[in-house]
């Protein structure tokens, strides 16, 4: 994953080229960073407030008395097995230390999100083409078609997950480009790519 100076100077070498970037470095953040979407799906995923890396998180947190709470810079949460649930305000600076630690740095801030029960192995990727979404199996759930028709970015990836009372909620978005196929087949992602090309043409 680029980050953002890396990929305008990807955009900028593929203009050198004589072409232009399917996905402009705009489109490219709008995904990529949670601040950039929380605001347009914010009624589809958990409510989110985002702070500076030097916030002082006990103290931010406090007055919002969550019950627990899910920390994540601007990309990524951590996957050591420590996780990324803290139990207290408190501990959002354990797990902010350990992301900066595996992953060398913070990369645009810090989100903490509020803990939301879900159902074991519900979480599924679907991407998204100017538009239109596609699934790896079956139909596209009404959730992701609102995400579809909400952001506007011409390829990237969501997440949706199940929670225990049984409503679907948005886990993230990614940009397409760096977003990982998961469960995907590959003959069914390659359908995907067919869609972009086709919107190319």
């Amino acid at each position: 994953m680029l980050d953002p100076v890396g990929y305008e100077r990807l955009c900028e070498s593929i203009a050198r080229g004589g072409a232009e970037a399917v996905t402009s470095p705009d489109d490219y953040l709008r995904c990529h960073y949670l601040p950039n979407w929380y605001e347009t799906c914010q009624d589809l995923t958990p409510p989110t407030v985002f702070l500076a890396r030097s916030a002082n998180f006990a103290s931010e947190l406090a007055p919002l008395d969550w019950p627990r709470y899910f920390v994540k810079d601007y990309v990524k949460s951590l996957t050591t097995a420590r996780g990324s649930v803290a139990e207290t305000p408190s501990q959002v600076a354990e797990i902010v230390d350990l992301i900066e630690k595996f992953r060398g740095r913070i990369d645009g801030g810090v989100c903490v999100r509020r803990f939301e029960e879900l159902e074991p192995d519900t979480e599924e990727r679907y991407f998204i083409v100017d538009g239109t979404a596609f699934a790896r199996e079956g139909k596209v759930p009404d959730i992701v078609q609102e995400i579809a028709s909400r952001i506007a970015s011409p390829f990237f990836s969501a997440d949706v997950v199940r929670r225990k009372d049984g409503l679907l909620r948005l886990v993230e978005l990614g940009d397409g480009q760096v977003s990982d196929r998961k469960q995907w087949s590959t003959s069914r992602f390659v359908d995907v790519l067919s869609a972009v090309d086709r919107k190319l043409s």
